[in-house]
């Protein structure tokens, strides 16, 4: 996954993580909605 930027990565290592994170809490509260409202 994080090979398909290298470049990004060693640029901004940090964004990257953070931004992958956030994508996986994202999607944990949108099924955690989803879950709710069934």
């Amino acid at each position: 996954m994080g090979s398909s930027f290298p470049e990004i990565e060693s640029c901004y290592p940090s964004v990257v993580k953070y931004a992958q994170i956030g994508y996986v809490v994202l999607a944990f509260f949108t099924a955690l909605l989803l879950g709710a409202l069934k």
